[in-house]
């Protein structure tokens, strides 16, 4: 199948070390790929990893304080497009 030697492709010659494995870098869709694809551990442990990277970002940005909150709801607002606020203020 096309696809799956697209992927193995993609795998040897983009490897993690160089691009970080992120929602913003499409891992997301190749987790997604993977998955219809039957390569069921494969998808499954590149969703656990962003479901960990997503996770350190929350905690780090409810670590932040005062301004530096403000500032990260409102950057993460209009980021996200949808107008959720995270902040009581």
């Amino acid at each position: 199948m096309r696809a799956k030697k697209v992927l193995a492709y993609a795998e040897q010659t983009i490897p993690a070390y160089s691009v970080p494995e992120t929602h913003e870098s499409g891992s997301y869709d190749i987790a997604s790929a993977y998955a219809a694809l039957g390569e069921k551990i494969k998808a499954i442990t590149l969703a656990e990893h962003l479901i960990a990277e997503a996770e350190d970002y929350i905690n780090w940005a409810f670590s932040l304080r005062g301004s530096r909150m403000k500032w990260f709801a409102m950057i993460a607002s209009i980021n996200s497009g949808n107008g959720i606020n995270i902040m009581n203020s």
